[in-house]
């Protein structure tokens, strides 16, 4: 139901509470309260009428312009400050890989900074041309008998059309006069190396691994290209299936320590796969589970495994909130699911009712119509037990 559907519902329960002719000042305060009401309702219903999000996203698409990465994963539970651990990405976009935090979402995407790979490469001639190759960022070059110089580079990049690279560094003709060598990817977008400082961005065309670069001139002179840098600034859509995205984890001995999501209300299950059962519900770290925990004669076991919500730094620095998880003895990907803090309009039509009685109770309340609001609250309470014994 629409959050204007939930609100008519409640003043049409406030106008059979309170007597003929009286006005409450309902629309000034009912909206902080309906949605306080709306997460009240949701952290006792059963669980089996609340739709849970998962921890954990796979079967990626990915993109990068500029330092930012975008990471489409379909619905999913992030919001801007979570901290994410991404992996799965190969060596050559291992930019993607990291723990990070998020610094915009869409419904269906995430995204974060991250520091494009730049390749200290090494480079190779072309058959039959006499180059001098250095590890690292300079390449030397000399002409052969026809006259022609020419050097490529090994790196390849696997990658897709719309892919840019950018190539930074300077250039030195080491004779006059002559013309100043081209850098291409692919024979498709060519650009003149000038001579001193150049900072270019090369555009792939194709969607075949790229070589970056073949450098070559026509003409009797030699050439330096030195402080050389090559980054790759924009990578378009590209699905990935081996990539991954969770809330950042960390494991220490045989816990795994799971950021608590921004939007966690309470827990839906967590089951690693050594795990003789599911967990649904997590342990207060005062409370008689999680005390235990710090003894390691009494501490969690696959066969009777805990989540504790627990305010830690479980490597030193600063403290943050964690799900933490045990006894976790593999690396493997867990069953992990939590209920976000619902919006009124998000709740499932059957807690309608509930909800509409706990604000009706609350706004009387306040209103000063406390026999009133007793009663609305023995309703709101009957529509709990009602849905339990469902």
């Amino acid at each position: 139901m629409d959050r204007e559907g939930i609100l008519t519902k409640v003043r049409i329960k406030m106008d059979e509470a309170t007597p003929p002719g009286v006005e409450l000042p309902f629309d000034d305060f009912i909206g902080p309260i309906l949605d306080e009401c709306a997460k009240e309702v949701a952290q006792i219903a059963p669980l089996h009428l609340l739709s849970p999000l998962s921890m954990i996203n796979s079967s990626l698409t990915r993109m990068m312009d500029g330092n930012i990465a975008t990471i489409g994963l379909g619905i999913h539970p992030y919001q801007v400050g979570d901290s994410i651990t991404v992996s799965g990405f190969p060596t050559a976009e291992s930019y993607y890989n990291g723990d990070f935090i998020i610094t915009a979402i869409t419904s269906t995407s995430i995204s974060y900074p991250v520091t494009p790979l730049v390749v200290a490469t090494e480079w190779i001639s072309e058959s039959g041309f006499d180059v001098f190759t250095n590890t690292g960022l300079e390449i030397s070059v000399a002409q052969n008998a026809a006259g022609i110089c020419s050097a490529e580079s090994d790196i390849q990049f696997a990658t897709v059309a719309g892919t840019k690279i950018r190539v930074q560094g300077t250039l030195a003709l080491n004779s006059a006069p002559g013309t100043e060598p081209v850098i291409f990817i692919d024979n498709s977008d060519i650009k003149t190396l000038a001579v001193g400082v150049n900072d270019i961005e090369l555009v792939a065309t194709t969607s075949i691994p790229l070589g970056i670069a073949t450098i070559y001139r026509n003409g009797a002179t030699d050439y330096t290209f030195t402080g050389v840098s090559i980054t790759k600034t924009t990578d378009p859509i590209k699905d990935y299936t081996s990539g991954l995205v969770t809330f950042k984890t960390i494991s220490v001995n045989d816990l795994t320590y799971i950021t608590k999501p921004l939007n966690f209300l309470r827990l839906y299950e967590m089951k690693f796969p050594l795990w003789v059962k599911p967990v649904r519900e997590t342990t207060k770290p005062d409370s008689d589970g999680g005390k235990i925990q710090d003894n390691p004669y009494l501490a969690s076991g696959i066969g009777r495994p805990s989540v504790v919500l627990k305010t830690t730094r479980p490597t030193g620095g600063s403290l943050g909130e964690y799900l933490i998880c045990g006894k976790v003895t593999s690396s493997s990907i867990p069953t992990a699911l939590f209920v976000k803090t619902p919006k009124p309009e998000d709740l499932p039509d059957l807690l309608i009712d509930s909800l509409t009685w706990l604000c009706s109770s609350k706004v009387l309340q306040i209103s000063g119509y406390g026999d009133k609001a007793q009663g609305a609250m023995q309703q709101y309470q009957l529509t709990l037990t009602q849905l339990a014994q469902a």
